[in-house]
This record gives structure tokens, sequence and C-alpha cells, in this order.
């Protein structure tokens, strides 16, 4: 169902706010942002919102999404997950800018849907540090929104991220 997001909500889609010490709930309670010592997800250094439009396990046309998509506020800028090194940061294939940061620990992030890319390859990062930022706009007019993707891979294969951004702390 739909439901707004808040700390302690559920419902597998909703209104999405990240920032320091925000909260989202899809499939069950999870904490992003720099409260209580947690690095996690960040869009934008203050909070901004946006919808979480596609989960980790949505059916989608080519099977299970491997990630995470929703749609932040135009022109958005898009903050490092967490703290590591850049190893690719260039538009490719069909996803336009990408990112993929070597969190450590087997773990890289792969962001895209980005429209610039604001870090490059070999650029070492703190958490919340800007990667990038979504495109300008017009929420009033119709037509296809700027959508942003994480997935999480852990030594090359693609996992939920809901249980590592909860436990960055």
């Amino acid at each position: 169902g739909t439901a707004n997001i808040s700390a302690g909500a559920s419902g597998k889609n909703g209104t999405l706010v990240l920032g320091p010490g925000a909260s989202l709930s899809g499939s069950g309670d999870f904490r992003f942002g720099n409260g209580g010592g947690n690095g996690a997800l960040y869009v934008d250094g203050a909070t901004v919102t946006g919808n979480l439009t596609r989960n980790w396990g949505d059916s989608t046309d080519a099977g299970p999404a491997n990630g995470l998509t929703w749609r932040p506020a135009p022109g958005a800028r898009v903050l490092a997950p967490c703290s590591g090194r850049v190893m690719f940061a260039a538009p490719f294939r069909s996803f336009g800018p990408l990112i993929i940061v070597d969190c450590g620990g087997g773990h890289h992030v792969v962001l895209s849907g980005l429209e610039r890319l604001d870090a490059a390859p070999g650029r070492t990062l703190h958490a919340g540090e800007p990667v990038g930022t979504m495109a300008n706009w017009d929420p009033a007019s119709p037509g296809p929104r700027p959508a942003l993707y994480l997935e999480l891979r852990r030594d090359g294969r693609p996992v939920n991220p809901m249980p590592w951004l909860r436990g960055r702390g």
C-alpha cells in the first residue's frame, strides 16, 4: 500500500524524506542519515522530499528489482552514501551518468539517474560529500520524472541494501 514514510511507518511506496536523521520505511523500518552515528543514503544535505517508486525485490520487466528507485526533488544534490573510493564515474550505456563507490568490506554502491557527476574515479569520499545532482524538472509538467537508483553489490552480486544501510552506525 501507500503510506507517508516516517519513523515507524510502513508501506511499500510512499513519501520518502532523506537527509541527516531522516527515516524510510519500505518493507520494514530503515533509518537513513547520520542520527545516532549512522551514515547511509543522503539526497541533499538538507531534507528533501521524493517518492519511493521501487523497492528491493519489486517486480520489473527484467525480474525482481536489484536496488531502490525514487524520485527526489528537482535539482537535488546527491551525497555519498558511505565513505570510500570512487571506482567509476562516467556515463554508462542507457543509465546515463553512473557512479560506483567502493565502501569497503566487499561492498560497492552504484548510483545512477543523475544528471551531473561531481566526483571522479580515484577520489576518496567521506559519507555525505556531494557526488552529483539530479536533473531540474517542473513537477507540474506531465511526462517522466528523473529517478535516482541505488544498488548495493557485495562481492560483485546485488544484495538487499536495506540491512546494510540500516546497520551503517
